[in-house]
């Protein structure tokens, strides 16, 4: 991967969440990626992952916190 690569993905993880954008974060991520958000379950495919950055976004209480 390319220094501009990743400062594409950056900027775009960056926009993701600026915009509080959850399917465009997990559009970031591989088919069969897997996720492992803090003191959740692990969401082990895109829409999980996408479910996951829906709670992070919209200030889910992490425990602990």
């Amino acid at each position: 991967m390319t220094v501009a690569e990743v400062n594409a993905v950056a900027k775009a993880f960056h926009d993701g969440v600026a915009n509080q954008d959850a399917a465009a974060l997990a559009s970031l991520y591989h088919d069969d990626a897997r996720f492992l958000p803090p003191n959740m379950e692990p969401a082990e495919d895109r829409e999980a992952i996408r479910a996951a950055m829906q709670q992070l976004l919209h200030g889910r209480p992490l425990a602990g916190y």
